[in-house]
């Protein structure tokens, strides 16, 4: 499924978003096989992974190492990505340093932003110039220390 539509993505140039909201059934390995593909497909604006909780740490360490090649994604969605962990979400934070061209990120309802990692995003968000959209909503684990450090 995914290995198969990530060869696709690798040629293809005319598709611009693409959405695995509630595909529980992407796990790691299909991650990754997106997250090659987003290495050299230059079309590509929007995807998002939504709900996929399957993909564990692994799928989403290929994704935000994607992240350094890929300078067309300008919209990424990881709503409720409970697989994702506070050590991979700091790493997609540093990322974001060198990727300059998402313009918009949402991690709501993700279970591992807490106040360390509005630390780690804020110091992202001092270099980043492109990022305009930042969704953090119902991160429950984000206190006033975090708040505090993006303000």
């Amino acid at each position: 499924g995914c290995k198969a539509l990530g060869e696709s993505l690798k040629v293809n140039e005319t598709l611009a978003s693409l959405d695995f909201s509630l595909c529980d059934k992407i796990g790691d390995q299909g991650c990754r096989a997106l997250a090659d593909a987003l290495k050299v497909n230059k079309v590509l604006k929007n995807i998002n992974f939504s709900c996929c909780i399957s993909v564990g740490g692994a799928g989403f360490q290929a994704l935000y190492e994607a992240l350094e090649k890929n300078q067309t994604l300008t919209t990424l969605g990881l709503q409720a990505c409970y697989g994702l962990g506070a050590a991979v979400f700091n790493a997609l934070c540093q990322r974001l340093e060198t990727n300059q061209a998402l313009t918009s990120i949402s991690f709501a309802g993700c279970e591992c932003v807490g106040d360390e990692g509005c630390k780690v995003l804020s110091e992202a968000l001092k270099i980043n110039q492109a990022l305009t959209s930042i969704d953090l909503s119902s991160c429950q684990r984000i206190g006033d220390e975090g708040c505090k450090a993006l303000a």
